[in-house]
């Protein structure tokens, strides 16, 4: 906006940089005429970027490694995130391939994001959320327009167990992240009222009160344990415990998260 002369909403003292290229892969760009697969088209697209790119470039990308078989696709568009990447280029990239979402999750210089969405009423909600990988809700929607049961049983049993606890994990914190954000806005909201300093109060104190039962009783949480967020059904091991923060990998996915949210499946064997 700013380099096509365009006033853009900023604090008055903000500072903005300058891209000297900007690439953009968005759409199909297969041509009978130029014998040119859609595939065969963002690889053209990708071997310029990969060329070109520096630290004063932007990239945007939709729908990154897809067009072909999607073990490939993936494996050739965490390569070409990994050298965007050390060349120090800016970008926004979409992707539903989970490879990526864990690439990005243990690669400095990357940052995971996804645009919010409401399960239970099966809605977007149109905010994007900073930090976290998102699902792609696939099953979810397969049920909401009626595919029938079977196939979606069928389906999810030969995705397997690890891609499914990962999912609903990724689900299981948007869900957590839409929670707490509604309750923030009901404090806030509340604290308008003549009461609102006390409901304020008294909400603080149950809840300090509640996450301090809730930790003495994970207190007994080990390394090597397997645990699960509270509320959820995803079940993961815990690999390292530092202080109330713990390391829990789920299916491939390693997440940090507070000793309180978690409880205790099974212990770990000796």
């Amino acid at each position: 906006m700013l380099q096509c002369g365009l006033l853009i909403p900023v604090h008055e003292n903000s500072r903005t940089g300058i891209f000297d290229h900007i690439f953009v892969d968005i759409g199909d760009g297969q041509s009978i005429e130029n014998s040119l697969s859609t595939y065969t088209s963002h690889l053209t697209n990708m071997k310029y970027f990969v060329e070109q790119c520096n630290n004063k470039t932007l990239i945007l990308i939709d729908e990154f490694g897809s067009g072909t078989e999607p073990q490939i696709g993936g494996a050739i568009a965490e390569t070409l995130l990994d050298r965007f990447n050390r060349k120090g280029s800016f970008g926004v990239i979409t992707t539903h391939f989970q490879n990526l979402k864990h690439f990005a999750y243990e690669t400095d210089g990357i940052i995971n994001g996804a645009m919010l969405y409401d399960a239970e009423r099966m809605q977007p909600l149109y905010r994007l959320s900073i930090g976290n990988p998102g699902s792609s809700f696939a099953v979810e929607v397969a049920t909401r327009i009626g595919l029938p049961k079977d196939i979606i049983i069928e389906s999810s049993a030969k995705l397997g167990e690890d891609f499914i606890n990962m999912d609903s994990f990724l689900q299981s914190i948007a869900r957590d992240k839409i929670f707490w954000e509604d309750r923030r806005k009901e404090i806030l909201g509340s604290s308008n009222s003549e009461l609102g300093k006390e409901a304020t109060l008294s909400a603080t104190m149950k809840t300090g009160k509640l996450i301090k039962e809730q930790s003495l009783k994970n207190t007994i949480i080990e390394k090597g344990d397997i645990v699960r967020l509270k509320g959820q059904t995803a079940t993961g091991n815990v690999l390292e415990i530092q202080g109330k923060q713990v390391i829990v990998a789920f299916g491939l996915l390693k997440s940090t998260v507070t000793l309180d949210r978690l409880e205790l499946i099974s212990k770990r064997k000796s």
